[in-house]
């Protein structure tokens, strides 16, 4: 730290190179060719083990929040239709506010707290298409929730039993790496990150790169066509769900019926779901592949692809035999924390070989403290 603002620092090296016609920015910059995975070990810090506590804490508190309000939105859905039957079995001389009060009594299984809820919505008609609606999103983020548990464990038994190394490497990366930052944030709100103008382009060049059809004119048509029906409904559904959410948690933020703590919490869970459209760590950590693999045209060709999938699961292998076979006692306790919290900074800090201080850098460095000295 020199103790000077950035921008005099930037006019004292910018007085320094503003008579050279190519200056060497980047004279810092080399790129380590195996990509740094001999410095693995340089990687742990003690901090690794807190984010992994709050990717922990992230996955339980959101599989709850998802579970709890899709749960008050299935006993709301059951509350309509029960209510519906009683308004056509009872006699059309009854008010519906004395019916909706009989009502209220006869449905022992359902809560005070949900009935207030839902009662907010004075007019039947609506109430009822809100909760089918409501009823569709909690059914699809429930079964999400099950598919990627079920995932998380399909993955570590292709780990633990796979007889191919890049298979077996690849699984547990993807565990770490995708699953579970996936369930620390996931909602069916996220699903518009499918259809974001910044990313459907990346999105579409790899869902392409998966298929062998798509050397085919029909078949990449095929592709093409199924791949923007998929995204078409996929933001439906974010857009139907985040519209869904956000009524379910002003109901419960206005309603007397319900605590505090878990009106606020319904507010923290949807903030959570709406940053968690689009999981920044992944992006910033595939910009960085995107650089180093990708060459000048920055995008991605198939070998250019394959080499960056070799490099992630070779990076996952080397942390796992680093730390788990090591004599640590805690080896495979930091394995898991690393595969879990490593991201974009730990992979420059792989990819760029350490910098020594050679007399350009030395003398522009005296420069800048001169001209400290001098302000």
């Amino acid at each position: 730290d020199l103790g000077i603002p950035s921008s005099q620092f930037s006019r004292a090296i910018y007085d320094r190179v503003r008579a050279e016609a190519l200056p060497n920015f980047l004279r810092h910059l080399r790129i380590d060719p195996d990509g740094g995975i001999d410095r693995i070990l340089d990687i742990w810090t003690p901090s690794k083990v807190f984010w992994f506590f709050v990717l922990a804490a992230s996955v339980v508190f959101n599989v709850a929040s998802i579970l709890a309000l899709n749960w008050t939105l299935t006993q709301g859905y059951i509350d309509n239709v029960k209510e519906s039957m009683t308004v056509v079995v009872n006699t059309r001389t009854a008010s519906m506010k004395n019916l909706h009060l009989n009502v209220s009594h006869v449905n022992a299984g359902l809560s005070q707290q949900e009935v207030d809820i839902f009662d907010s919505i004075q007019d039947p008609e609506s109430r009822s298409e809100f909760l089918s609606i409501a009823i569709l999103m909690a059914t699809f983020e429930v079964s999400w929730v099950v598919a990627s548990i079920f995932g998380i464990f399909r993955k570590l038994w292709a780990f633990r039993t796979s007889t191919c190394e890049f298979t077996a490497f690849t699984a547990l990366r993807r565990m770490f790496q995708e699953s579970l930052p996936a369930l620390s944030a996931f909602s069916a709100i996220a699903l518009i990150a499918k259809a974001h103008p910044s990313l459907i382009v990346h999105e579409y060049q790899e869902y392409l790169a998966k298929s062998r059809w798509r050397r085919y004119c029909a078949g990449s048509a095929m592709l093409s066509a199924w791949f923007f029906l998929t995204r078409f409904l996929l933001a439906a559904v974010a857009v139907s769900s985040f519209a869904v959410k956000v009524v379910a948690t002003g109901l419960k933020l206005i309603s007397p019926a319900v605590r505090p703590v878990v009106k606020w919490a319904a507010v923290v869970a949807l903030l959570n779901n709406c940053m968690g459209c689009i999981t920044v760590g992944n992006l910033l950590q595939e910009r960085i592949f995107l650089f180093v693999f990708a060459g000048q045209d920055s995008e991605f060709q198939d070998d250019e692809r394959a080499l960056r999938n070799v490099y992630q699961c070779r990076i996952s292998r080397e942390i796992w035999n680093a730390f788990s076979q090591s004599d640590d006692r805690w080896g495979t306790w930091k394995a898991i924390v690393l595969l879990s919290t490593w991201d974009h900074c730990d992979l420059q800090r792989l990819l760029i070989e350490p910098v020594e201080i050679t007399p350009s850098i030395a003398s522009r460095g005296r420069s800048v403290r001169s001209f400290r000295d001098e302000t």
